[in-house]
Parts: structure tokens; sequence; C-alpha cells
């Protein structure tokens, strides 16, 4: 799915394995994502970067949510943010 905006809530995104980056979200060029109320990205994994998230030249704000328990063989087992991409926890 291609989206420039991702926002979700009291949502899991969980149980994901990727062959190479981004176990649970992948999230390339420029993307803009709000996790809120209860989020939770977890027990993801990724062979390479970002088992919970991966992001290039992209956001992230995150409130009152978890990224835990998230897997990846080089960078980033939570999240792996690259290339000018900032996050935001509240």
């Amino acid at each position: 799915m291609l989206v420039s905006t991702l926002t979700a809530s009291s949502s899991y995104i969980a149980g994901i394995t990727a062959g190479d980056d981004a176990g649970g979200v992948c999230a390339m060029s420029p993307v803009s994502i709000m996790f809120s109320q209860k989020m939770r990205v977890n027990r993801n994994t990724a062979v390479d970067r970002g088992g919970g998230l991966f992001m290039l030249v992209s956001t992230l704000t995150a409130s009152s949510s978890s990224i835990y328990q998230n897997t990846a063989g080089d960078d980033g087992g939570g999240v792996c943010a690259t290339s000018s991409s900032s996050i935001t926890l509240r």
C-alpha cells in the first residue's frame, strides 16, 4: 500500500517477518506516521533493518503507544530511522 500519511490508534501491528527491511511498517520517502491511544508495534522481525518500523525520509509522532519486542539482524530492532527521518515521542 502506498500512502503519504499513516494514522493508527488502539491497534496492533504484530508478528510480521520481512526478508529485508521493515518487519512491521515500511515508511519510504516521505511518509508522516502518527500512532496514538495504545497503538502497539510488537514481535515483528526484519532480516536487515527496522524490525518494528523502517523509516526513510519520514516522520513518526507517537503518543501513548508502544514499540517493543521487535528484532532486526543489523540496525534498529524497534525503529530504524534513516536519511533525515525524525521521531517525536509524547
